[in-house]
């Protein structure tokens, strides 16, 4: 039986509203269902969602759950946890296979280690071939003892309808300001860089915390700003495609930036974003954030879409970008 109370680390996800109550209420009661499906855009805590109920399921604790100290939660925390099965896409496919859910469904049927409860968590479950899905399906019809599956897909859309029936379906969504504020500053960050992040990430945590303290990914945007929405003349095409041509690596990385920029202008547009947002554009972005038609924007989105294809077909890296910024180019030139 669980206890009464749940540990603090659940409470941020309040306000995800109805749902999350329910959720919260099962676990309690020790009344939750047999798989779960989270779902909901990419960085909404999806992931560290399913982790905290998996380890409250697990925790032996006599008092809040999870309460992060037991045998269990420390196991769990380390990922020695013999009861936790994490079943993830390999890197270099672009799918989950037969063979890896016969895997996963052929551990989940063996013995509890611990004597509680198994957890299976499914990343991307989206991803799942229609023969994985399909032999999936078997196992969720007939639901072994005491495991519990954690299904995490951004885009339910792409799974068997009676694969979505037969779950406890969980649509996370977009954080409020002061709450991202919040765990950015928990983290160390200074509140006026914590607000900036939360303001600039329209509700998305996990863009908040590479915003506000991803070296990384601060590079990378400072990149983009510099060789992409800088450029302001034809002639400095060729110049930065021959700066750019070493980046093959973090070919994927820099579209996501060009189109997370563009998504930001058009959020400016539409409201969901202050016109704050807009200083580190140079005056015709700002401009284009403010005057631009859908179709405008659908062309940008369009031409990364072309861009992310010839990649993928294994066209030049600097001809691809080369091509890019001749189009972001032609649309900036017209503000």
């Amino acid at each position: 039986m669980m206890p009464n109370k749940i540990a603090p680390a659940f409470l941020g996800y309040e306000c995800q509203g109805a749902l999350f109550r329910v959720l919260v209420n099962d676990f309690c009661a020790g009344d939750g269902v047999h798989a779960y499906l989270l779902t909901g855009e990419s960085g909404v805590g999806k992931k560290t969602l399913a982790k905290l109920c998996a380890q409250t399921l697990l925790c032996v604790s006599d008092a809040e759950k999870p309460c992060g100290e037991c045998g269990a939660c420390t196991r769990f925390k380390n990922k020695t946890h013999p009861d936790v099965f994490f079943l993830q896409r390999e890197k270099d496919k672009a799918s989950i296979g037969v063979d890896a859910i016969r895997e996963m469904s052929a551990m989940a049927g063996r013995h509890s280690y611990e004597g509680g409860k198994r957890i299976v968590v499914i990343e991307e479950a989206e991803t799942l071939t229609p023969q994985a899905q399909n032999c999936f399906l078997k196992t969720l019809e007939e639901p072994l003892t005491d495991v519990v599956f954690f299904l995490i897909a951004a885009d339910t859309g792409k799974l068997l309808p009676t694969i979505v029936s037969r779950c406890r379906v969980l649509r996370l969504h977009p954080w409020e300001a002061p709450f991202i504020v919040s765990m950015l500053m928990a983290r160390g960050i200074a509140e006026a860089d914590a607000k900036k992040a939360a303001l600039r990430a329209s509700g998305n945590l996990s863009k908040a915390l590479a915003w506000a303290s991803d070296a990384a990914f601060l590079e990378l945007r400072t990149l983009v700003m510099n060789h992409v929405f800088a450029v302001n003349k034809k002639g400095q095409i060729l110049e930065i495609s021959n700066r750019m041509k070493d980046e093959k690596s973090r070919s994927v990385a820099i579209l996501d930036a060009i189109e997370e920029s563009i998504r930001e202008l058009l959020l400016v547009q539409t409201g969901c974003l202050d016109e704050s947002v807009l200083i580190d554009y140079p005056a015709c972005w700002q401009n284009f954030a403010k005057g631009a038609s859908a179709d405008d924007f659908i062309h940008l989105f369009e031409k990364i879409a072309l861009a992310r294809r010839q990649r993928e077909n294994q066209v030049n890296w600097q001809v691809t970008f080369e091509t890019l910024l001749s189009n972001i180019l032609e649309e900036a030139n017209k503000w």
